[in-house]
């Protein structure tokens, strides 16, 4: 009897404790401390997320020989076992090697995601017409000859109205004019995620750009944008990742 008392009242401290933690932090924050997701990218990028915050991972210990699901050009491949060595080697649980082809992540963890395919287009008139508007209000000096120009239309904010992103850059280009790397939101109105300008004497300092992933963390159905920021030569590339925040995008993590 007195264990059953005992248990009794155990269990009422701790649920008292729960109730009290959710109410002084809110349910996500509460939820955020025992919540964790890790993201490995093939530009070598590692990231996780740990009480709400994306932080580099740094300890080899943390990815390598992991089970991770393991996604390529946006389809899952399978869970595997990670080994990073300059690039990313998969093996199965008898270290049998698995080849792939393609852009790479990979995710564990115990908080809920899903990641988005989508397809890249080339652009139209309208588009045209519409990056040409967007870079004069940035002051920017548009240029026919663009070394990228993509889009990609999808609801990125749950509104079930489609958003349009576009990735626009005249870097790596010869002709003699102001180099620019733009990436924008048209969503009822312009939302730049980034822009790089500079002299054509700077070009090789830039990237660029590209939409690489789509993910939706938490399954809110407000998708997280991680970009690709290529560079010149040997400078290789870095990934960085937007998250809306107060109804915008704002960049969470990388370069």
């Amino acid at each position: 009897m007195k264990n059953k008392k005992a248990i009794i009242i155990v269990t009422s401290i701790i649920g008292v404790y729960l109730v009290l933690a959710v109410i002084l932090f809110g349910w996500d924050n509460f939820t955020n401390k025992f919540q964790s997701l890790y993201i490995m990218l093939d530009s070598g990028d590692k990231w996780v997320l740990k009480d709400g915050h994306f932080k580099d991972v740094e300890d080899d210990k943390e990815y390598n020989w992991k089970k991770f699901d393991v996604y390529v050009n946006n389809q899952l491949l399978g869970n595997y076992n990670l080994l990073y060595n300059n690039i990313w080697y998969l093996f199965d649980d008898n270290r049998n090697s698995k080849s792939y082809g393609g852009s790479l992540i990979a995710i564990r963890g115990n908080k809920k995601y899903e990641v988005i395919d989508f397809q890249e287009e080339d652009l139209n008139e309208e588009d045209l017409k519409k990056v040409k508007n967007v870079l004069k209000s940035e002051n920017i000096e548009y240029t026919y000859n663009l070394s990228y120009k993509k889009k990609v239309t999808l609801d990125v904010d749950g509104d079930s109205k489609e958003e349009t992103i576009y990735a626009i850059s005249n870097v790596f280009t010869s002709e003699p004019n102001q180099k620019f790397s733009i990436v924008f939101i048209d969503n009822d109105g312009i939302e730049v995620l980034y822009k790089d300008v500079k002299k054509p004497s700077k070009m090789y300092e830039m990237c660029m750009p590209k939409v690489k992933f789509i993910i939706d963390i938490d399954k809110d159905l407000k998708y997280e944008i991680i970009t690709e920021c290529t560079y010149f030569s040997v400078m290789g590339s870095c990934d960085s990742l937007y998250k809306i925040k107060n109804n915008s995008y704002k960049k969470f993590k990388g370069c």
